[in-house]
Protein backbone atom coordinates (compact mmCIF):
# COMPACT_ATOMS: atom_id res chain seq x y z
CA UNK A 1 0.00 0.00 0.00
CA UNK A 2 1.30 3.43 -0.96
CA UNK A 3 0.09 6.58 0.77
CA UNK A 4 0.22 9.94 -0.97
CA UNK A 5 0.78 13.25 0.79
CA UNK A 6 -1.25 15.49 -1.55
CA UNK A 7 -0.37 18.82 0.05
CA UNK A 8 1.74 19.81 3.00
CA UNK A 9 1.72 23.55 3.50
CA UNK A 10 3.31 25.51 6.28
CA UNK A 11 2.22 29.02 5.32
CA UNK A 12 4.17 32.01 4.08
CA UNK A 13 7.84 32.19 5.00
CA UNK A 14 7.24 34.81 7.67
CA UNK A 15 4.55 32.65 9.30
CA UNK A 16 6.65 29.51 9.60
CA UNK A 17 7.65 28.23 12.98
CA UNK A 18 10.65 26.02 13.64
CA UNK A 19 9.67 22.38 13.72
CA UNK A 20 6.12 22.71 12.35
CA UNK A 21 6.89 21.11 8.98
CA UNK A 22 8.90 18.38 10.67
CA UNK A 23 6.00 17.70 13.06
CA UNK A 24 3.52 17.55 10.16
CA UNK A 25 5.73 15.08 8.33
CA UNK A 26 6.09 12.94 11.45
CA UNK A 27 2.31 12.90 11.95
CA UNK A 28 1.73 11.96 8.29
CA UNK A 29 4.30 9.18 8.54
CA UNK A 30 2.79 7.77 11.73
CA UNK A 31 -0.76 7.96 10.35
CA UNK A 32 0.21 6.18 7.13
CA UNK A 33 2.11 3.44 8.99
CA UNK A 34 -0.84 2.81 11.32
CA UNK A 35 -3.10 2.66 8.25
CA UNK A 36 -0.93 -0.10 6.75
CA UNK A 37 1.03 1.91 4.19
CA UNK A 38 4.47 0.62 3.29
CA UNK A 39 5.54 3.71 1.38
CA UNK A 40 4.77 7.43 1.26
CA UNK A 41 4.95 9.56 -1.87
CA UNK A 42 4.90 13.33 -2.21
CA UNK A 43 5.89 16.06 -4.62
CA UNK A 44 7.24 19.55 -4.18
CA UNK A 45 8.23 22.42 -6.40
CA UNK A 46 11.74 22.25 -7.79
CA UNK A 47 12.53 25.67 -6.30
CA UNK A 48 11.13 24.85 -2.84
CA UNK A 49 14.51 24.44 -1.17
CA UNK A 50 13.14 24.50 2.38
CA UNK A 51 10.78 21.60 1.72
CA UNK A 52 13.39 19.61 -0.18
CA UNK A 53 15.88 20.06 2.65
CA UNK A 54 13.29 18.97 5.23
CA UNK A 55 12.41 15.85 3.26
CA UNK A 56 16.03 14.89 2.72
CA UNK A 57 16.92 15.52 6.38
CA UNK A 58 14.08 13.26 7.50
CA UNK A 59 15.04 10.32 5.29
CA UNK A 60 12.97 10.86 2.14
CA UNK A 61 14.67 9.83 -1.09
CA UNK A 62 14.39 11.79 -4.32
CA UNK A 63 12.49 9.73 -6.89
CA UNK A 64 14.36 9.58 -10.16
CA UNK A 65 12.06 6.96 -11.67
CA UNK A 66 9.20 9.28 -12.65
CA UNK A 67 8.84 12.62 -14.35
CA UNK A 68 5.67 14.55 -13.56
CA UNK A 69 3.77 16.44 -16.24
CA UNK A 70 0.84 18.85 -16.17
CA UNK A 71 -1.41 20.22 -18.87
CA UNK A 72 -2.64 23.77 -18.55
CA UNK A 73 -6.24 24.34 -19.72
Amino acid sequence: VTAFVPLLANGPTDARRPGVGRSLMQAATEFAAKDGAKRLVLATAVDNRAARLLYEETGWLKDDAFIHYNYQL
